[in-house]
């Protein structure tokens, strides 16, 4: 349950950032509805970086907070890893820790893949400007996310360049890149071969009853 829960709020923070990164596209009427729905809900995490009437924050104020928030949490997790098993390091037996660490690499592991969406689309902001008719003069171009800066402006924009990609080579590339390294070291304990006689090959039967059930549940989840 923990990992279809995961799975569904991963993939709408991905769905809801679209109406932020490509505000030029006119989605339909009812996946309007539907965003606003899920923000009555608090599923959006795009929405907690409007803070405005509480702090004056920038676009790149917030870019700061959405990109460093999460190492700051797995900080804390890491700390408090630590300070357990200095202090109780002596009276848990080497299956307890083992247990304190695998559970700390968890909230890890599930602190990054929760935010990463939003972070990601966050950073992409970066890029999304609007055009604006200046009559006679050359138009004016403004981020979608903070109308108060211009993209053009070298004082404001074009200094924060180097910091948006340093972001993007963390989040949307680092990250996934990570996880996907640990997965593969894994790959065994995750997916231990099948012992020898228990193939597909040898037991056809277990196999086609298997995909069968499987597909009965997909055919009732798609109703």
């Amino acid at each position: 349950m923990l990992t279809k829960l995961k799975i569904v709020i991963a993939a709408w923070q991905i769905a809801s950032s679209t109406v932020y990164v490509l505000p030029q596209v006119d989605f339909p009427d009812v996946f309007g509805l539907l965003l606003a729905a899920t923000n009555a809900l608090g599923l959006d995490i795009m929405r907690f970086t409007s803070v405005e009437c509480l702090v004056n924050w920038s676009y790149f104020s917030k870019l700061l907070f959405v990109t460093l928030f999460p190492f700051c949490l797995a900080v804390v997790v890491g700390v408090a890893y630590f300070v357990k098993r200095k202090c109780q390091g002596r009276l848990e037996t080497e299956n307890d820790q083992k247990i304190a660490a695998n559970r700390a690499g968890y909230a890890t592991l599930l602190l990054f893949y929760v935010t990463l969406p939003g972070a990601s689309s966050f950073t992409f902001l970066y890029f999304s400007c609007l055009r604006f008719d200046n009559g006679p003069e050359k138009d004016l171009f403004y981020m979608a996310a903070d109308l108060t800066i211009q993209c053009k402006d070298r004082r404001r924009y074009r200094r924060w360049a180097g910091v948006v990609s340093i972001m993007i080579v963390i989040w949307p590339v680092g990250i996934p890149l990570s996880i996907g390294v640990l997965l593969w070291r894994f790959r065994r304990r995750l997916n231990p071969p099948l012992p020898a006689g228990n193939s597909a090959a040898s037991n056809p039967t277990f196999t086609h009853d298997s995909f069968r059930r499987a597909r009965a549940r997909h055919e009732r989840a798609m109703q």
